[in-house]
């Protein structure tokens, strides 16, 4: 199922399902994922508006997740993230980027119950990524 790829336009990645059973499910989230202390991914709108100040507010070293939720009530979190350094993108017009560590991949097993439910994906420690994989 292919998602938003721009992570720095929502607040949670939303996801239905209605499984006969409750069933452990595998999730694979991939991309590149930059760290809170880091400023956003610029551009000019953004930097008008004085917004790319608010990556600054948490220091490095805090981990990557994804929150989960089902119909609002958190059940755990995707944790183990797989982190490198890379060439990332910092500006986009015009195009800068940086070498710093982020992570390509971030994942983890839930319990999800029997039944129709909401299920909401909740960045924490994230200032911005790219979603370059669905999710299988």
């Amino acid at each position: 199922m292919p998602w938003p790829a721009d992570c720095r336009f929502f607040d949670a990645i939303e996801l239905t399902t209605d499984l006969p059973t409750a069933t452990q499910v595998n999730i694979q989230v991939g991309g590149l994922f930059r760290y809170s202390d880091r400023e956003p991914k610029g551009q000019a709108t953004w930097d008008e508006s004085g917004s790319r100040s608010i990556g600054n507010s948490i220091g490095h070293g805090w981990p990557l997740a994804l929150d989960v939720y089902v119909d609002q009530q958190r059940v755990g979190a995707l944790e183990q993230c797989v982190a490198s350094e890379q060439e990332v993108a910092t500006y986009t017009n015009p195009p800068r980027t940086a070498r710093e560590e982020a992570v390509s991949q971030i994942s983890g097993q839930i319990e999800i119950p029997a039944g129709a439910h909401v299920v909401r994906l909740v960045p924490r420690h994230m200032v911005d990524g790219l979603i370059q994989d669905d999710c299988p």
